[in-house]
């Protein structure tokens, strides 16, 4: 018998930002071993059509390896955009990353936000599903917490609230004396690892992908696809210099296109990598410490040193 508290956990879709302009649909799915099996063995006796289609779609390739279930079970989500901002935007796929926590995590995160937990209990009859870093994102029993990107935001399981809500700072429901009571001494390690593993590092992660895998996708794109259907045809036609310069802008042009994509991405990885190693000074149990500025966590208290000290 399900209680009625749980009902919530059952859900295979939800609304997430309702009413405001990046509001959208949140489905859960999970791998289907049946289904995974049937679409490779129907791939195969396609010639890998319906592998190149998913690349294109991953809407209709999510629906082909996997089944809906509730978003409690979920490894997966289909999102639908319904928002003002991006009501044109595509479905589109997120991957929901589950993080283990020791027991010892979990008490020092409740202890780092004890002050704040009453204000959540407060508010938690009001309509707003926003998650700050005062409520709890765990599941008690497995001591793990959940959570996917979306447009460049971080939505996490709140156990509380039985769903996905968008992950905000102290800019959300912090009350001012807050500042001056709980957060004027600075965090303490414990504090300050908890809200890292929640928050993830201060910095941006710019992926330089291998040679391999840019020319994998950059061929797989449709212009491409096009023109191989293109060459092949003139091919079979006896058209043999028009199909091989054909294949050769487009190979130049897919040359071009990797080495150009390559260095942008290596340039900007550098860029990035140079300013995550500045050092600030922060407090920490009152005490002054130096650290590099990509750990830097909601609720640290920054020192800005003097002109003197510069």
């Amino acid at each position: 018998m399900v209680r009625r508290g749980d009902y919530r956990l059952l859900a295979n879709k939800t609304i997430l930002n309702k009413g405001e302009d990046d509001e959208f649909e949140c489905i859960g799915y999970k791998k289907d071993i049946v289904k995974t099996v049937t679409t490779h063995i129907v791939s195969v006796i396609l010639l890998g059509v319906p592998y190149l289609v998913g690349h294109w779609k991953p809407e209709w390739s999510i629906k082909w390896y996997r089944s809906t279930c509730s978003l409690f079970h979920a490894d997966t989500v289909l999102i639908k955009s319904r928002g003002t901002d991006h009501d044109n935007d595509p479905p589109s796929v997120a991957k929901i990353h589950v993080k283990q926590v020791n027991e010892n995590f979990i008490q020092a995160f409740i202890h780092s936000s004890d002050d704040a937990s009453d204000q959540a209990s407060s508010s938690s009859s009001s309509s707003s599903s926003e998650t700050s870093d005062r409520d709890p994102l765990w599941l008690p029993s497995k001591q793990t917490f959940r959570y996917f990107h979306y447009h460049h935001c971080k939505y996490v399981w709140n156990a509380r609230n039985k769903t996905y809500t968008r992950l905000f700072g102290l800019d959300k429901d912090t009350k001012l004396h807050l500042f001056s009571s709980k957060f004027s001494y600075g965090l303490n390690d414990e504090a300050q690892m908890a809200r890292k593993m929640l928050y993830g590092p201060n910095s941006i992660d710019v992926e330089v992908k291998s040679y391999l895998r840019l020319l994998f996708e950059e061929v797989l794109n449709a212009f491409y696809i096009f023109q191989i259907g293109s060459i092949t045809l003139w091919s079979f036609d006896e058209y043999y210099y028009y199909a091989a310069c054909i294949a050769f802008i487009s190979l130049v042009s897919v040359i071009v296109s990797l080495l150009e994509t390559r260095r942008q991405s290596q340039s900007l990885h550098d860029m990035v990598t140079l300013s995550n190693q500045t050092t600030a000074q922060v407090l920490r149990s009152r005490d002054i410490h130096d650290i590099f500025s990509s750990d830097l966590v909601p609720g640290d208290v920054i020192v800005i040193p003097s002109k003197s000290q510069k």
